[in-house]
């Protein structure tokens, strides 16, 4: 993996994300990065600390918390790990 590729981190394997759909949501956001061919890796992860507002996913370098992941969000946080912004924005969408 490049230095300036970014990772999104899906919880898969905590508690309550799985029972809430991030499974579908991680092979959903898989096959929209390969679709793309964009230099995101989506990786699949233990529990991120936030089981009350699932699934969660964590976008890397830059820390941006995503909770309640749905399709539609999806594209949103695809299209900014697309870009490469050094702007410090709000920690939660």
């Amino acid at each position: 993996m490049s230095k300036d590729k970014n990772r999104l981190l899906v919880c898969t394997r905590g508690k309550h994300c799985p029972k809430n759909g991030s499974l579908k949501i991680f092979e959903h956001l898989e096959k929209e990065v390969s679709l793309r061919e964009t230099e995101i890796e989506v990786v699949p992860s233990k529990c991120l600390g936030m089981c009350k507002h699932g699934p969660a996913a964590v976008l890397l370098p830059e820390k941006k918390k995503y909770r309640e992941v749905d399709k539609e969000k999806c594209k949103k946080i695809l299209s900014r790990a697309s870009k490469s912004s050094g702007k410090k924005k709000k920690k939660h969408d």
